[in-house]
């Protein structure tokens, strides 16, 4: 991926953590859980990886496992599916090649 591309990306998650900050101030939620939440949605452009794939298994490490797990949950939907994702994302974010569309087995 190139500089412009990781930008692009990071500031798609931005736009996401600044539509939630409202939200959740709208909908009157706890503190902690939006603070929760916001570093949930940076994971997702950060890589799915986190510490907390090392450490126990408290509650909040099982809700940031779900949550990543949600968010790469579109890599095992059937392949229309996928492909309206793909055009979304190739019209949010044009400077991806089309190598990073494609799925193993759809060569």
């Amino acid at each position: 991926m190139t500089t412009s591309t990781i930008r692009r990306v990071k500031q798609n998650e931005e736009d996401s953590i600044e539509a939630f900050k409202i939200c959740g101030r709208e909908l009157e939620l706890d503190d902690d859980l939006i603070s929760d939440v916001i570093n949930m949605i940076s994971l997702t452009s950060s890589g799915h990886y986190t510490e907390e794939h090392d450490s126990d298994n408290s509650n909040r490490s099982r809700d940031i496992h779900y949550f990543l797990d949600f968010d790469l949950s579109i890599l095992g939907s059937n392949p229309v599916e996928y492909l309206i994702y793909a055009r979304r994302i190739r019209k949010n974010i044009p400077m991806l090649g089309s190598k990073s569309f494609v799925r193993d087995g759809q060569r």
